[in-house]
Protein backbone atom coordinates (compact mmCIF):
# COMPACT_ATOMS: atom_id res chain seq x y z
CA UNK A 1 0.00 0.00 0.00
CA UNK A 2 2.85 2.38 0.72
CA UNK A 3 4.28 1.70 -2.76
CA UNK A 4 0.95 2.15 -4.54
CA UNK A 5 -0.01 5.51 -3.07
CA UNK A 6 3.10 7.64 -3.26
CA UNK A 7 3.34 11.06 -1.64
CA UNK A 8 3.10 12.74 -5.05
CA UNK A 9 -0.36 11.21 -5.55
CA UNK A 10 -1.59 12.63 -2.24
CA UNK A 11 -0.02 15.91 -3.25
CA UNK A 12 -1.85 15.86 -6.57
CA UNK A 13 -5.16 15.30 -4.74
CA UNK A 14 -4.45 18.16 -2.31
CA UNK A 15 -3.52 20.65 -5.04
CA UNK A 16 -6.40 19.72 -7.35
CA UNK A 17 -8.92 20.01 -4.54
CA UNK A 18 -7.55 23.44 -3.50
CA UNK A 19 -7.71 24.74 -7.09
CA UNK A 20 -11.26 23.46 -7.63
CA UNK A 21 -12.47 24.96 -4.35
CA UNK A 22 -10.74 28.23 -5.28
CA UNK A 23 -12.66 28.32 -8.58
CA UNK A 24 -15.94 27.58 -6.79
CA UNK A 25 -15.41 30.29 -4.22
CA UNK A 26 -14.15 32.93 -6.64
CA UNK A 27 -10.59 32.96 -5.28
CA UNK A 28 -7.95 34.28 -7.66
CA UNK A 29 -5.58 31.59 -8.98
CA UNK A 30 -2.82 33.34 -10.95
CA UNK A 31 0.68 31.80 -10.51
CA UNK A 32 2.40 34.80 -12.11
CA UNK A 33 1.00 37.02 -9.31
CA UNK A 34 3.23 35.27 -6.77
CA UNK A 35 0.66 32.70 -5.61
CA UNK A 36 2.29 29.89 -3.62
CA UNK A 37 0.91 26.63 -2.34
CA UNK A 38 0.94 28.00 1.21
CA UNK A 39 -0.93 31.14 0.14
CA UNK A 40 -3.48 29.09 -1.84
CA UNK A 41 -3.96 26.77 1.14
CA UNK A 42 -4.57 29.69 3.51
CA UNK A 43 -6.95 31.48 1.11
CA UNK A 44 -9.06 28.38 0.41
CA UNK A 45 -9.09 27.23 4.04
CA UNK A 46 -10.40 30.63 5.17
CA UNK A 47 -13.42 30.32 2.85
CA UNK A 48 -14.08 26.56 3.31
CA UNK A 49 -16.77 24.75 5.23
CA UNK A 50 -15.92 22.54 8.21
CA UNK A 51 -16.12 19.38 6.05
CA UNK A 52 -13.89 20.92 3.36
CA UNK A 53 -11.33 22.06 5.96
CA UNK A 54 -11.25 18.56 7.48
CA UNK A 55 -10.61 16.89 4.10
CA UNK A 56 -7.94 19.45 3.12
CA UNK A 57 -6.02 18.96 6.41
CA UNK A 58 -6.36 15.16 6.20
CA UNK A 59 -4.90 15.18 2.67
CA UNK A 60 -2.08 17.43 3.89
CA UNK A 61 -1.35 14.98 6.71
CA UNK A 62 -1.47 11.96 4.34
CA UNK A 63 0.98 13.63 2.00
CA UNK A 64 3.37 14.62 4.85
CA UNK A 65 3.33 11.14 6.43
CA UNK A 66 3.91 9.35 3.11
CA UNK A 67 6.69 11.78 2.15
CA UNK A 68 8.43 11.20 5.49
CA UNK A 69 8.08 7.42 5.04
CA UNK A 70 9.60 7.55 1.56
CA UNK A 71 12.54 9.61 2.81
CA UNK A 72 13.16 7.30 5.77
CA UNK A 73 12.94 4.18 3.59
CA UNK A 74 14.91 5.89 0.81
CA UNK A 75 12.35 4.90 -1.83
CA UNK A 76 13.60 6.18 -5.21
CA UNK A 77 11.02 8.06 -7.28
CA UNK A 78 11.91 9.27 -10.76
CA UNK A 79 10.72 12.60 -12.11
CA UNK A 80 8.57 10.73 -14.63
CA UNK A 81 6.91 8.63 -11.94
CA UNK A 82 6.49 11.69 -9.71
CA UNK A 83 4.66 13.53 -12.48
CA UNK A 84 2.56 10.46 -13.26
CA UNK A 85 1.48 10.06 -9.63
CA UNK A 86 0.58 13.74 -9.32
CA UNK A 87 -1.60 13.45 -12.43
CA UNK A 88 -3.33 10.40 -10.92
CA UNK A 89 -4.05 12.35 -7.76
CA UNK A 90 -5.48 15.22 -9.79
CA UNK A 91 -7.69 12.80 -11.75
CA UNK A 92 -8.91 11.22 -8.50
CA UNK A 93 -10.26 14.59 -7.37
CA UNK A 94 -11.78 15.31 -10.75
CA UNK A 95 -13.55 11.93 -10.63
CA UNK A 96 -15.00 12.55 -7.14
CA UNK A 97 -16.21 16.02 -8.07
CA UNK A 98 -17.73 14.93 -11.37
CA UNK A 99 -19.65 12.10 -9.74
CA UNK A 100 -20.85 14.32 -6.90
CA UNK A 101 -19.46 11.99 -4.24
CA UNK A 102 -18.46 12.99 -0.69
CA UNK A 103 -15.14 14.81 -0.46
CA UNK A 104 -14.02 12.71 2.52
CA UNK A 105 -13.65 9.72 0.13
CA UNK A 106 -10.46 11.43 -1.09
CA UNK A 107 -8.58 10.36 2.06
CA UNK A 108 -9.08 6.69 1.14
CA UNK A 109 -6.45 4.77 -0.81
CA UNK A 110 -8.84 4.01 -3.66
CA UNK A 111 -8.02 4.46 -7.34
CA UNK A 112 -10.97 6.68 -8.19
CA UNK A 113 -9.54 7.71 -11.55
CA UNK A 114 -9.25 4.06 -12.59
CA UNK A 115 -12.82 3.39 -11.42
CA UNK A 116 -14.04 6.32 -13.46
CA UNK A 117 -12.17 5.15 -16.52
CA UNK A 118 -14.08 1.87 -16.36
CA UNK A 119 -17.34 3.76 -15.91
CA UNK A 120 -16.61 6.17 -18.73
CA UNK A 121 -15.68 3.33 -21.03
CA UNK A 122 -19.24 2.02 -20.70
CA UNK A 123 -20.75 5.43 -21.34
CA UNK A 124 -21.01 6.85 -24.83
CA UNK A 125 -22.55 10.22 -24.19
CA UNK A 126 -20.66 13.23 -25.50
CA UNK A 127 -21.20 15.07 -22.23
CA UNK A 128 -19.09 12.51 -20.36
CA UNK A 129 -16.30 12.75 -22.93
CA UNK A 130 -16.24 16.56 -22.56
CA UNK A 131 -15.87 16.20 -18.83
CA UNK A 132 -12.85 13.95 -19.31
CA UNK A 133 -11.27 16.55 -21.58
CA UNK A 134 -12.03 19.30 -19.04
CA UNK A 135 -10.56 17.21 -16.21
CA UNK A 136 -7.36 16.57 -18.15
CA UNK A 137 -7.05 20.26 -18.94
CA UNK A 138 -7.39 21.22 -15.26
CA UNK A 139 -4.93 18.46 -14.29
CA UNK A 140 -2.38 19.85 -16.74
CA UNK A 141 -2.73 23.33 -15.21
CA UNK A 142 -2.35 21.93 -11.72
CA UNK A 143 0.71 19.91 -12.66
CA UNK A 144 2.39 23.02 -14.01
CA UNK A 145 1.49 24.88 -10.83
CA UNK A 146 2.67 22.03 -8.59
CA UNK A 147 6.01 21.58 -10.30
CA UNK A 148 6.72 25.29 -9.97
CA UNK A 149 5.81 25.39 -6.28
CA UNK A 150 6.95 22.02 -4.91
CA UNK A 151 7.50 22.38 -1.10
CA UNK A 152 10.71 20.40 -1.35
CA UNK A 153 12.37 23.17 -3.35
CA UNK A 154 10.92 25.90 -1.11
CA UNK A 155 12.30 24.21 2.01
CA UNK A 156 15.65 23.58 0.33
CA UNK A 157 15.96 27.26 -0.61
CA UNK A 158 15.15 28.35 2.96
CA UNK A 159 17.63 25.85 4.46
CA UNK A 160 20.38 27.24 2.20
CA UNK A 161 19.49 30.69 3.54
CA UNK A 162 19.81 29.42 7.15
CA UNK A 163 23.25 27.94 6.46
CA UNK A 164 24.40 31.10 4.72
CA UNK A 165 23.15 33.64 7.29
CA UNK A 166 24.03 31.63 10.44
CA UNK A 167 21.57 33.58 12.63
CA UNK A 168 19.22 32.49 15.43
CA UNK A 169 16.37 34.41 13.80
CA UNK A 170 16.53 32.46 10.51
CA UNK A 171 16.83 29.18 12.46
CA UNK A 172 13.68 29.98 14.42
CA UNK A 173 11.91 31.12 11.25
CA UNK A 174 12.77 27.84 9.51
CA UNK A 175 11.45 25.78 12.46
CA UNK A 176 8.18 27.73 12.43
CA UNK A 177 7.64 27.28 8.69
CA UNK A 178 8.88 23.70 8.35
CA UNK A 179 8.17 21.80 11.61
CA UNK A 180 8.39 18.54 9.66
CA UNK A 181 11.16 19.69 7.36
CA UNK A 182 13.93 17.41 6.14
CA UNK A 183 16.59 19.63 7.72
CA UNK A 184 14.73 20.39 10.98
CA UNK A 185 17.20 18.45 13.15
CA UNK A 186 20.20 20.15 11.55
CA UNK A 187 18.67 23.59 12.05
CA UNK A 188 17.97 22.85 15.73
CA UNK A 189 21.59 21.86 16.22
CA UNK A 190 22.79 24.98 14.45
CA UNK A 191 20.60 27.16 16.69
CA UNK A 192 22.11 25.47 19.78
CA UNK A 193 25.60 26.40 18.60
CA UNK A 194 24.56 29.98 17.96
CA UNK A 195 22.76 30.45 21.31
CA UNK A 196 24.52 31.81 24.39
CA UNK A 197 22.05 30.00 26.66
CA UNK A 198 21.11 26.74 24.92
CA UNK A 199 19.68 24.76 27.88
CA UNK A 200 16.07 24.73 26.65
CA UNK A 201 17.18 24.01 23.09
CA UNK A 202 19.30 21.07 24.24
CA UNK A 203 16.39 19.67 26.26
CA UNK A 204 13.96 20.18 23.38
CA UNK A 205 16.30 18.43 20.94
CA UNK A 206 16.55 15.32 23.14
CA UNK A 207 12.77 15.30 23.51
CA UNK A 208 12.26 15.42 19.72
CA UNK A 209 15.27 13.29 18.73
CA UNK A 210 16.24 11.01 21.66
CA UNK A 211 18.31 8.87 19.28
CA UNK A 212 19.19 11.67 16.86
CA UNK A 213 22.51 11.96 15.07
CA UNK A 214 23.54 14.82 17.37
CA UNK A 215 22.29 13.22 20.62
CA UNK A 216 25.79 12.14 21.85
CA UNK A 217 27.06 15.71 21.48
CA UNK A 218 23.92 17.19 23.06
CA UNK A 219 24.05 14.81 26.03
CA UNK A 220 27.71 15.61 26.57
CA UNK A 221 27.00 19.36 26.56
CA UNK A 222 24.14 18.94 29.04
CA UNK A 223 26.33 16.86 31.36
CA UNK A 224 29.01 19.56 31.25
CA UNK A 225 26.48 22.29 32.03
CA UNK A 226 25.07 20.36 34.98
CA UNK A 227 28.54 19.54 36.31
CA UNK A 228 29.46 23.24 36.27
CA UNK A 229 26.27 24.21 38.09
CA UNK A 230 26.53 21.44 40.67
CA UNK A 231 30.11 22.55 41.36
CA UNK A 232 28.82 26.10 41.97
CA UNK A 233 26.42 24.70 44.56
CA UNK A 234 29.17 22.70 46.28
CA UNK A 235 31.27 25.87 46.59
CA UNK A 236 28.43 28.00 48.03
CA UNK A 237 28.35 29.98 51.28
CA UNK A 238 27.46 27.37 53.90
CA UNK A 239 26.82 29.58 56.93
CA UNK A 240 22.98 29.43 57.08
CA UNK A 241 22.04 26.15 55.48
CA UNK A 242 20.36 23.05 56.93
CA UNK A 243 22.38 19.81 56.48
CA UNK A 244 19.19 17.82 55.79
CA UNK A 245 18.02 20.38 53.26
CA UNK A 246 21.40 20.39 51.51
CA UNK A 247 21.38 16.58 51.35
CA UNK A 248 18.03 16.76 49.61
CA UNK A 249 19.16 19.58 47.33
CA UNK A 250 22.29 17.71 46.25
CA UNK A 251 20.33 14.53 45.53
CA UNK A 252 17.73 16.55 43.60
CA UNK A 253 20.31 18.21 41.35
CA UNK A 254 21.95 14.88 40.48
CA UNK A 255 18.49 13.37 39.85
CA UNK A 256 17.58 16.22 37.48
CA UNK A 257 20.90 15.88 35.64
CA UNK A 258 20.53 12.11 35.23
CA UNK A 259 16.90 12.27 34.07
CA UNK A 260 17.22 15.40 31.91
CA UNK A 261 14.63 17.32 33.92
CA UNK A 262 14.84 21.09 34.40
CA UNK A 263 11.49 21.81 36.10
CA UNK A 264 10.50 21.70 39.78
CA UNK A 265 6.80 21.51 40.62
CA UNK A 266 5.60 23.71 43.48
CA UNK A 267 2.39 22.36 45.04
CA UNK A 268 0.45 24.36 47.63
CA UNK A 269 -2.41 23.22 49.89
CA UNK A 270 -4.08 26.11 51.78
CA UNK A 271 -6.28 26.11 54.90
CA UNK A 272 -7.77 29.06 56.78
CA UNK A 273 -9.18 28.62 60.32
CA UNK A 274 -10.01 31.95 61.94
CA UNK A 275 -12.43 32.89 64.71
CA UNK A 276 -13.68 36.16 66.12
CA UNK A 277 -13.35 37.30 69.71
CA UNK A 278 -16.97 36.46 70.53
CA UNK A 279 -16.23 32.79 69.73
CA UNK A 280 -13.76 32.52 72.61
CA UNK A 281 -14.68 31.22 76.08
CA UNK A 282 -16.55 33.74 78.25
CA UNK A 283 -13.94 33.55 81.01
CA UNK A 284 -11.19 34.43 78.52
CA UNK A 285 -13.15 37.40 77.19
CA UNK A 286 -13.89 38.72 80.72
CA UNK A 287 -10.23 38.33 81.67
CA UNK A 288 -9.03 40.32 78.65
CA UNK A 289 -11.69 43.03 79.13
CA UNK A 290 -10.48 43.40 82.69
CA UNK A 291 -6.83 43.42 81.64
CA UNK A 292 -7.36 46.36 79.25
CA UNK A 293 -9.79 48.25 81.49
CA UNK A 294 -7.20 50.76 82.74
CA UNK A 295 -5.80 51.47 79.27
CA UNK A 296 -6.57 54.80 77.58
CA UNK A 297 -8.35 52.73 74.94
CA UNK A 298 -10.34 49.94 76.65
CA UNK A 299 -10.69 46.63 74.84
CA UNK A 300 -14.45 46.35 75.18
CA UNK A 301 -16.14 48.11 72.30
CA UNK A 302 -12.88 48.73 70.46
CA UNK A 303 -11.97 45.24 69.21
CA UNK A 304 -12.54 44.94 65.45
CA UNK A 305 -13.95 41.76 63.90
CA UNK A 306 -11.22 39.55 62.46
CA UNK A 307 -13.44 37.73 59.96
CA UNK A 308 -14.88 40.96 58.61
CA UNK A 309 -11.48 42.54 58.08
CA UNK A 310 -9.38 39.56 57.00
CA UNK A 311 -10.11 39.00 53.34
CA UNK A 312 -8.51 35.90 51.89
CA UNK A 313 -6.42 37.21 49.04
CA UNK A 314 -6.00 35.35 45.81
CA UNK A 315 -4.36 32.04 46.70
CA UNK A 316 -2.54 32.09 43.37
CA UNK A 317 -0.74 35.30 44.37
CA UNK A 318 0.49 33.68 47.59
CA UNK A 319 1.74 30.68 45.62
CA UNK A 320 3.44 33.04 43.22
CA UNK A 321 5.32 34.69 46.10
CA UNK A 322 6.84 31.33 46.97
CA UNK A 323 7.39 30.36 43.32
CA UNK A 324 9.07 33.68 42.49
CA UNK A 325 11.19 33.54 45.63
CA UNK A 326 12.42 30.01 44.96
CA UNK A 327 12.98 30.79 41.26
CA UNK A 328 15.00 33.95 42.03
CA UNK A 329 17.04 32.01 44.58
CA UNK A 330 17.82 29.35 41.98
CA UNK A 331 18.66 32.03 39.39
CA UNK A 332 21.13 33.63 41.81
CA UNK A 333 22.93 30.32 42.16
CA UNK A 334 22.55 28.69 38.74
CA UNK A 335 22.56 29.73 35.09
CA UNK A 336 19.31 30.98 33.59
CA UNK A 337 16.81 28.30 32.46
CA UNK A 338 18.78 25.45 34.04
CA UNK A 339 16.07 25.09 36.71
CA UNK A 340 12.51 26.41 36.32
CA UNK A 341 10.01 26.47 39.19
CA UNK A 342 6.44 25.95 37.94
CA UNK A 343 3.08 25.90 39.74
CA UNK A 344 1.12 23.74 37.28
CA UNK A 345 1.56 20.04 36.57
CA UNK A 346 0.92 20.83 32.90
CA UNK A 347 4.08 22.95 32.82
CA UNK A 348 6.20 20.44 34.75
CA UNK A 349 8.13 17.65 33.08
CA UNK A 350 7.05 14.14 33.96
CA UNK A 351 8.63 12.94 37.23
CA UNK A 352 9.75 16.43 38.25
CA UNK A 353 10.84 16.93 41.89
CA UNK A 354 7.97 18.28 44.01
CA UNK A 355 8.13 21.05 46.61
CA UNK A 356 4.90 20.64 48.58
CA UNK A 357 3.73 23.41 50.92
CA UNK A 358 0.81 23.20 53.36
CA UNK A 359 -0.14 26.38 55.15
CA UNK A 360 -2.76 27.34 57.75
CA UNK A 361 -3.80 30.91 58.51
CA UNK A 362 -5.09 30.96 62.12
CA UNK A 363 -5.42 33.09 65.24
CA UNK A 364 -2.16 33.75 67.06
CA UNK A 365 -2.09 32.66 70.68
CA UNK A 366 -0.37 34.38 73.58
CA UNK A 367 3.19 33.13 74.02
CA UNK A 368 2.68 32.37 77.72
CA UNK A 369 -0.96 31.26 77.80
CA UNK A 370 -1.93 29.35 74.66
CA UNK A 371 -5.68 29.66 75.29
CA UNK A 372 -5.49 33.46 75.12
CA UNK A 373 -5.61 35.20 71.73
CA UNK A 374 -2.81 37.59 70.93
CA UNK A 375 -4.09 41.15 70.44
CA UNK A 376 -2.48 43.93 68.40
CA UNK A 377 -3.13 47.64 68.61
CA UNK A 378 -4.25 49.34 65.40
CA UNK A 379 -2.56 52.75 65.23
CA UNK A 380 -3.12 55.65 62.85
CA UNK A 381 -1.03 58.81 62.98
CA UNK A 382 0.67 57.42 66.09
CA UNK A 383 -2.70 57.28 67.87
CA UNK A 384 -4.32 53.98 68.97
CA UNK A 385 -7.63 53.63 67.10
CA UNK A 386 -8.70 50.06 67.81
CA UNK A 387 -7.58 46.54 68.68
CA UNK A 388 -7.33 43.62 66.26
CA UNK A 389 -6.77 39.89 66.72
CA UNK A 390 -3.32 38.76 65.67
CA UNK A 391 -2.85 36.01 63.07
CA UNK A 392 -0.25 33.34 62.35
CA UNK A 393 0.63 31.48 59.17
CA UNK A 394 1.85 27.96 59.92
CA UNK A 395 3.90 26.33 57.17
CA UNK A 396 4.66 22.65 56.63
CA UNK A 397 6.96 21.92 53.70
CA UNK A 398 7.86 18.53 52.27
CA UNK A 399 10.25 18.15 49.35
CA UNK A 400 10.42 14.85 47.47
CA UNK A 401 12.15 13.20 44.51
CA UNK A 402 10.25 10.58 42.44
CA UNK A 403 11.60 7.10 43.10
CA UNK A 404 13.81 8.25 46.00
CA UNK A 405 13.44 8.02 49.79
CA UNK A 406 15.46 11.22 50.24
CA UNK A 407 13.05 13.93 51.40
CA UNK A 408 13.20 17.16 53.33
CA UNK A 409 10.50 18.33 55.72
CA UNK A 410 10.34 21.66 57.46
CA UNK A 411 7.78 23.52 59.59
CA UNK A 412 7.68 27.14 60.67
CA UNK A 413 5.26 29.78 61.95
CA UNK A 414 5.28 32.92 59.82
CA UNK A 415 5.94 36.19 61.65
CA UNK A 416 5.57 39.54 59.83
CA UNK A 417 7.76 41.26 62.43
CA UNK A 418 8.29 44.96 61.81
CA UNK A 419 8.06 44.79 58.02
CA UNK A 420 4.52 46.24 57.84
CA UNK A 421 4.50 50.02 57.45
CA UNK A 422 2.26 52.60 55.83
CA UNK A 423 -0.90 50.48 55.77
CA UNK A 424 -4.09 52.13 54.56
CA UNK A 425 -6.65 50.24 56.64
CA UNK A 426 -7.12 47.09 58.71
CA UNK A 427 -7.91 44.91 55.70
CA UNK A 428 -4.79 46.15 53.95
CA UNK A 429 -2.79 45.44 57.09
CA UNK A 430 -3.96 41.82 57.34
CA UNK A 431 -3.32 41.30 53.63
CA UNK A 432 0.20 42.67 53.81
CA UNK A 433 0.98 40.72 56.98
CA UNK A 434 0.06 37.50 55.18
CA UNK A 435 2.18 38.47 52.19
CA UNK A 436 5.21 39.25 54.37
CA UNK A 437 4.84 35.91 56.17
CA UNK A 438 5.05 34.12 52.82
CA UNK A 439 8.01 36.18 51.66
CA UNK A 440 9.93 35.56 54.91
CA UNK A 441 9.17 31.85 54.74
CA UNK A 442 10.48 31.79 51.15
CA UNK A 443 13.72 33.43 52.34
CA UNK A 444 14.08 30.94 55.18
CA UNK A 445 13.59 27.99 52.84
CA UNK A 446 16.20 29.40 50.45
CA UNK A 447 18.72 29.74 53.31
CA UNK A 448 18.06 26.16 54.45
CA UNK A 449 18.68 24.88 50.92
CA UNK A 450 21.99 26.73 50.70
CA UNK A 451 20.60 29.39 48.36
CA UNK A 452 20.30 33.16 48.69
CA UNK A 453 17.26 34.90 50.17
CA UNK A 454 15.68 37.45 47.84
CA UNK A 455 12.92 39.31 49.70
CA UNK A 456 14.58 40.67 52.86
CA UNK A 457 18.28 40.42 52.16
CA UNK A 458 20.58 41.90 54.77
CA UNK A 459 22.67 44.74 53.32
Amino acid sequence: MKQKFLSSRWYGRLLNLLVNLAHRKGISLVPNAGLTLQALYEKVLAESTLIEKTVINQLLQKWSEQKRYEEEQRIPISDEENKKQQEKGANDVAAILRQGKRLDLLVQEVDFSAQEEILLASQKKAKSRKRIIYGSFIAAIILAFVIYNLPYFKEKRFYNKVVKEQSIYTCQDYCRQFPNGKHYEDVMFLEMNLSSNPVNLLMEYLKDFPEGKYSPVVNSRLDSLWDIEILKYEQRDKTKESPKAVKYMTAMLHYMKHNRINTILLDMNPNITLKDFDEYDENIKEFLYSWYRDEKLPLEGNLLSLKENFTEQDRGSLMQILADGVQKSFNNMFSKDLVSVVTSSYEAAENSPVLSFNYVVKNRSDEQVKSLPNIWTYVQDETPKAYILAIDVEFDAKFSIPGSDITYEYSEVGDPGNEITGIEDVKDGYRRMTTVCFAKFSDKMAENLGLEDVYFKEE
